[in-house]
C-alpha cells in the first residue's frame, strides 16, 4: 500500500517573500521542507528553483542551495550538546561562510537580538525548549 505524504502540491514563492507551512501533525509539512531544501528527492514531480530542476543539482548546489536560499528550523535542533550556545551560533557562522575575524561577535549579536546574551555560555541542556527554538530559528 503506497502513502502519499505529499500529493498534487503546487506553489510559487517570489523573491523577498517570506512563507510559512502550517498544517496538523503528519499532514507532510516536514517531508515538503525536505524536498524544497534538497534533502529528499520526490518520486514524481520536481522541485523548480530560479527555473532549474534540483533534482540535477549536485550534492555542492544542494548544499548552497540550502545555506542561501532556504531557512529551516529542525525539529531535533541538530546542537552539538558539549557546545555552549555561543559555539553552537558561530558553528553555523563557519558554515554559512561568515569571515573568521567576525564570527564571534555576530554571535553574540545575534544572541543579544533575540534576548540570549546572558545565557551564551549555557549548553544546549541548560536552556530552555523556548530558548533553544528561538537561538536555533537566529543565524
Amino acid at each position: 500500500m503506497a502513502i502519499n505524504a505529499i500529493d498534487e502540491v503546487s506553489f510559487s514563492v517570489q523573491k523577498g517573500e517570506i512563507v510559512s507551512i502550517v498544517g496538523r501533525s503528519g499532514s507532510g509539512k516536514s517531508t515538503l521542507l525536505n524536498l524544497i531544501g534538497g534533502l529528499d528527492t520526490p518520486s514524481k514531480g520536481q522541485i523548480i528553483f530560479s527555473n532549474k530542476k534540483i533534482s540535477d543539482w549536485t550534492r555542492n548546489e544542494l548544499a548552497l542551495h540550502r545555506r542561501h536560499h532556504v531557512g529551516m528550523i529542525f525539529q531535533s535542533f541538530n546542537l552539538v550538546f558539549t557546545r555552549n550556545a555561543l559555539d553552537n551560533v558561530i558553528l553555523a557562522l563557519i558554515f554559512g561562510g561568515y569571515p573568521k575575524n567576525k564570527r564571534k561577535a555576530r554571535a553574540q549579536d545575534l544572541l543579544n537580538s533575540v534576548g540570549l546574551s546572558e545565557r551564551q555560555y549555557h549548553k544546549p541542556d541548560e536552556l530552555s525548549g523556548g530558548d533553544l527554538q528561538v537561538r536555533v530559528g537566529s543565524p
